[in-house]
C-alpha cells in the first residue's frame, strides 16, 4: 500500500474518531459545532503542511537522480 492512502486512512479515521467524540460529548450545539470547525481547520492544515513536505522531498529526490544521471 503507498504511503499517502495510509496518511489519508490514518488522518480520515482520526478525523472520524475526532468527531464521534465530539459529538457524543455533553456540550451546547453551539460549542460542538466550533470544536469540530476548528479540528477540522487543524487537520486539514495539518495535511495539507504535510502534503508539501513530501511534494519537497519529492522534488529534491528527483533532482538528486538527475544530477546522478548527468554524471
Amino acid at each position: 500500500m503507498e504511503k499517502g492512502k495510509i496518511i489519508l486512512g490514518a488522518l480520515l479515521g482520526a478525523g472520524v474518531g475526532v468527531l464521534a467524540g465530539v459529538l457524543f460529548a455533553p456540550r451546547k450545539g453551539s460549542e460542538t459545532l466550533q470544536l469540530i470547525e476548528d479540528t477540522i481547520d487543524k487537520k486539514l492544515d495539518d495535511f495539507f503542511n504535510k502534503s508539501s513536505e513530501l511534494k519537497e522531498k519529492g522534488k529534491k529526490k528527483i533532482e538528486k537522480v538527475d544530477k546522478e544521471l548527468a554524471h
